[in-house]
């Protein structure tokens, strides 16, 4: 069999297809370091027993996602895949990441950027946002491998959130890239809360947490920003430029929660405090009429009383005369008729001014009883009307709702939702094809 002839190029072309099977992680120590004007490295790393070295390159944005300042001297792990580079005729390592070995280095990086970024004011407290207190939208960077997606959403409440998960890479320092990526990704999103999501882990485990893109990205993020990231012994870099930041998943979803939670029990109060109202005036009103009833009956029964008597007053009167009449009949009989007519007539008259009298008495204490009454009933009218939640329906206001929950801000809408409006003397029901 015939040698195949190639020209450079071809034979170049075809032994870096055979170097693309020859993705590698490599460990070395930086022996030389040079930047291009554009940014691109150029470190040379060797073998600290054997000397030899293996030149490398890397690119400007794969530098800067990797969150490391090499200098001469770090011991370092460069991933990727060697490449033979035809102008210079000489093979190079084309790094995508590098990562620093040992805690200690790790340390010293940390401390490094912290310093940089609290001189900026990045971790300021005046800086951060609010947590709104009931969020509907929630965007959420995390793995979903694992059980801290699942403590998250066992402690989220059942408040109608709106949730979308993003599943991101999230171990060791090559997880700052794909992090940074997609916070960015949530920016297109209409979200109220952004939430970034891991367990805990050692300070290598979770160096994409201190990814100076990444927490520069969380700093500028439009909506507050919360982190659920179990901390190392010194808190990841991203924690701390959050607006808020909590240890565990579990405790996030507490924060989301608690909010609706209390006004549930808030409402619950207020309900009870209305129908205790309720309940304390009603009982006053009906202690009232009995008393006003009772009131009543008692100068009912005087009234009866007194007319009774002086009934029986009258009548003793009547007898009386009529005896006197009868022993001077005879030689008076003119006069005794006189007499009678006219004593009837004075007897008459007195009884009806007495019973004139009482009548007036009574009616006058049933009218003030009565007034009394009317007072009290008319502060409970008015005591009911002041605790009615509809009342201002009447003066041309109205009740809008989306299912069940109440229209506050036109952020609790969007196009193509129906909604519920109340008005005093009944519902309009709605569709939205339009927000101002």
């Amino acid at each position: 069999m015939g040698v195949k002839n190639y020209t450079v190029s071809e034979y170049i072309n075809l032994l870096n297809g055979f170097l693309e099977n020859m993705y590698a992680e490599v460990t070395g120590e930086v022996s030389e370091m040079k930047t291009s004007a554009k940014g691109h490295i150029y470190p040379v790393i060797k073998d600290k027993k054997t000397g030899d070295i293996l030149p490398c390159v890397m690119w400007k944005s794969d530098y800067d996602f990797s969150g490391v300042d090499l200098e001469v001297g770090m011991e370092i792990v460069v991933k990727g895949l060697p490449r033979f580079y035809g102008p210079f005729g000489k093979i190079s390592f084309h790094a995508n990441l590098i990562e620093l070995i040992g805690e200690g280095q790790l340390k010293k990086a940390y401390d490094k950027l912290k310093a940089k970024l609290n001189l900026e004011g990045l971790f300021d407290e005046e800086r951060k946002r609010p947590i709104p207190d009931f969020p509907e939208k929630i965007g959420v960077i995390t793995s979903l491998r694992g059980e801290v997606i699942h403590d998250f959403g066992n402690n989220l409440r059942r408040s109608g959130f709106k949730v979308k998960i993003m599943h991101t890479q999230v171990e060791g320092p090559e997880a700052g890239k794909p992090l940074t990526l997609s916070v960015r990704a949530f920016r297109k999103q209409d979200i109220d809360l952004l939430v970034i999501m891991r367990g805990g882990g050692s300070m290598q485990s979770l160096a994409g947490f201190d990814n100076e893109i990444l927490v520069r990205e969380v700093a500028s993020f439009p909506t507050p920003v919360i982190t659920g990231v179990g901390h190392h012994q010194d808190v990841p870099l991203v924690a701390l430029v959050a607006d808020r930041a909590e240890s565990t998943p579990s405790m996030v979803a507490s924060v989301l929660s608690s909010p609706w939670k209390k006004a549930e029990n808030e409402v619950k109060d207020n309900r009870r405090i209305i129908f205790d109202s309720f309940e304390t005036n009603i009982k006053k009103a009906k202690e009232s009429i009995w008393k006003t009833l009772s009131t009543s009956k008692g100068l009912y029964e005087k009234f009866f009383h007194q007319y009774q008597n002086n009934k029986e007053s009258i009548g003793r009167a009547k007898e009386n005369i009529h005896k006197e009449t009868q022993l001077i009949e005879e030689k008076i009989d003119n006069e005794r008729q006189m007499i009678i007519k006219t004593m009837s007539k004075m007897i008459t008259l007195e009884g009806y001014d007495k019973l004139n009298k009482v009548a007036t008495r009574v009616m006058r204490e049933y009218s003030q009883s009565l007034s009394v009454y009317k007072d009290r009933s008319k502060e409970v009218v008015r005591f009911i009307k002041s605790n009615d939640p509809e009342r201002n329906l009447k003066l041309g206001y109205a009740i809008v709702r989306k299912g069940d929950k109440i229209v506050r801000t036109k952020k609790d809408i969007a196009v193509g939702q129906k909604l519920n409006i109340k008005i005093s003397d009944g519902k309009i029901f709605s569709e939205i094809i339009k927000i101002k």
